[in-house]
């Protein structure tokens, strides 16, 4: 199921945005110039929102604020410790400078 997410337009370069999708799903929306990423909105460490972290454009790769994982916008690999699982990520898909993922 294809589900809408955002307006392209509301979102800011090298900022997380924190969306919930359904009541059971929150993702965290980055644009990165003209690449937007989507991945869950919770680290794999401790379960905390990855939205709050820092989002480093140049390594595209955001930090989780609680411990320090650091994961990949692209993979959602996590990078370097605590956290040793993947984040889970979704394919953006644009229509009519809409953001939408497939759920």
């Amino acid at each position: 199921m294809l589900v809408k997410l955002i307006s392209i337009d509301e979102l800011k370069d090298c900022k997380a945005k924190a969306l919930v999708v359904n009541s059971d799903l929150e993702v965290v929306v980055i644009k990165v110039e003209n690449n937007l990423y989507v991945l869950e909105n919770c680290c794999s460490h401790e379960k905390f929102p990855l939205s709050e972290g820092e989002v480093d454009c140049q390594d595209k790769t955001i930090e989780c604020a609680k411990h320090g994982s650091t994961f990949d916008l692209e993979t959602g690999k996590a990078l370097c410790l605590p956290a040793t699982h993947p984040v889970k990520v979704f394919d953006p898909v644009i229509k009519e400078n809409e953001l939408y993922i497939e759920i």
